[in-house]
């Protein structure tokens, strides 16, 4: 983190506060040089208890002290009561967020008012009049602390809310220099949308990888585009605040198990996890985002647990090209997703009915036995209302089990049959390399859908699908287990 000489500093050591930068621990507070014609504290009015707000999304468990080390006493969620009044500055750190239980990872101050957040943070002791002015203006309020000092929260402000996660990404980066000088070269902001703009101007202009930049862009868009109120908008924002430090190559940011060095590689946004889990398309091609990448991956540009250096430009990936693994299945569209027959000649080989799965996301749900029998029986589906769990016999046809019925020969594979849809545990499991540059690649573990056949009472079978020596082919093991367990329900139907 950049070192910022300012009263806040000073302030937080004249506490005994430390700080380390990064992700992983407390944040300092990062503004811009400020002055002071005193030592930079200032007591509060009166003698008497003195309530204090501390929020970005309220802040439970927090140690908040003033500048003198007197420490307040919590009294609610957000509120702490120093007893005889306090002198400020007063600065929050630790704690964990109320709406979420995710760990508070910043330090915050105040110089005025009640309410310590993000916005009182930045616009510090308000001499340095660039930012001040610049919020008070975006925020349509004067341009004084105490009038920045708002319990958005409470009074269920969306704008305030926003300007405060931005103020946030600020001081966890500790960019707030780099956003002054911004500040300076451009009109004042009449709303707050405008005033993250200005923010995202910075992050174009900086030397911020191009992952970095995506991720934190993506977050700020979030922030322009909400509707949420304030005292919703922790619970909203969460899961992406948290993660903004997962910028690495190796990283996740977007949590769908593909590394963000990978998803640039292929072409996929890092920060939507909706393109690889479902039936994202695209290049609108009418093959899923999932089903090429992982083509591509396993079969048509890989080397050993190497990609070909020249897969931008070179590399032959697409399903619609390469058929060598679907003889035997052929998909049909319909307006409610795909469904996918094995064909007649094979089911007559086979002796097995001409069966149509049903590719929807809803059988990733984890169910218990007779959650799935129900859930299939009222599935509707590509215009069908008679789906159903399959028999062992029609799971070995599906899944391709190496022992028995079809074999892998003429498994639905993964041309039409989505992996990532249909696997509920990812892992981490090798590193690849691309252009001389290492980042991890994700196998799939083990998992399971429902059979419709009972072991005994108590017992159900179920489908083993796993990976098999680098091949996403799925490999049927049908065992039994307790019905009360949870399993994918991937539903079938007779195909007329």
């Amino acid at each position: 983190m950049k070192n910022h000489v300012s009263i806040i500093a000073a302030a937080m050591l004249s506490l005994g506060l430390t700080a380390c930068g990064g992700s992983g621990g407390e944040t300092t507070p990062s503004a811009s040089s400020n002055t002071d014609t005193s030592n930079g504290t200032t007591q509060a009015s009166g003698s008497g208890d003195i309530t204090i707000k501390v929020l970005d999304g309220y802040v439970v468990s927090a140690n908040v002290r003033d500048a003198l080390g007197k420490t307040a006493i919590e009294v609610g969620d957000g509120l702490y009561t120093f007893e005889g009044g306090a002198t400020y500055p007063l600065i929050a750190s630790g704690g964990k967020y109320k709406d979420t239980g995710a760990e508070f990872d910043i330090a915050m101050v105040a110089y005025d008012g009640e309410v310590i957040s993000p916005i009182t943070t930045i616009v510090a002791n308000g001499t340095d009049t660039t930012l001040l002015n610049a919020f008070a203006s975006a925020l349509g309020t004067p341009a004084d602390l105490d009038s920045l000092a708002v319990d958005y929260a409470d009074t269920n402000n969306t704008s305030f809310a926003k300007a405060a996660q931005m103020a946030y990404l600020l001081i966890k980066d500790g960019n707030v220099e780099e956003f002054k000088t911004q500040l300076s070269n451009s009109a004042l902001p009449t709303n707050v949308n405008e005033l993250i703009e200005q923010n995202q101007l910075m992050i174009a202009n900086s030397n911020m990888t191009s992952i970095e930049k995506a991720i934190k862009n993506n977050y700020l868009k979030t922030l322009q585009s909400s509707t949420v109120g304030g005292a919703e908008f922790e619970a909203f924002i969460g899961n992406q605040k948290y993660n903004l430090s997962k910028i690495g190559d190796n990283d996740d940011y977007d949590g769908d198990g593909l590394s963000n060095k990978l998803e640039v590689v292929f072409g996929l946004d890092l920060t939507d996890p909706t393109d690889i889990n479902g039936f994202a398309d695209t290049d609108d091609d009418g093959v899923s985002n999932a089903r090429e990448m992982m083509f591509a991956f396993e079969e048509a540009c890989g080397t050993g647990y190497e990609l070909k250096t020249n897969y931008d430009s070179s590399c032959l990936y697409k399903y619609d090209e390469y058929n060598q693994y679907v003889t035997g299945w052929a998909a049909q569209e319909t307006e409610d997703g795909l469904i996918v027959s094995v064909q007649s000649n094979v089911a007559d080989e086979f002796g097995v009915p001409y069966l149509s799965i049903a590719d929807d996301a809803g059988s990733v749900t984890l169910k218990t036995y007779d959650e799935a029998q129900t859930y299939c029986q009222n599935l509707e589906f590509g215009g069908h209302n008679d789906w159903r769990l399959p028999t062992k016999t029609e799971s070995d046809v599906i899944f391709g089990s190496s022992t028995q019925g079809m074999g892998n020969q003429y498994g639905v594979g993964y041309k039409y049959f989505n992996p990532f849809l249909h696997t509920d545990h990812i892992m981490n499991a090798a590193h690849k390399q691309h252009d001389g540059e290492s980042f991890l690649i994700n196998a799939y573990k083990e998992t399971r859908t429902w059979i419709d056949q009972e072991y005994d009472a108590d017992n159900a079978y179920a489908t083993s699908m796993w990976r098999f020596n680098l091949d996403l082919s799925f490999m049927g093991n049908e065992s039994h287990t307790p019905k009360s367990y949870t399993h994918n329900s991937i539903c079938i139907r007779t195909y007329n």
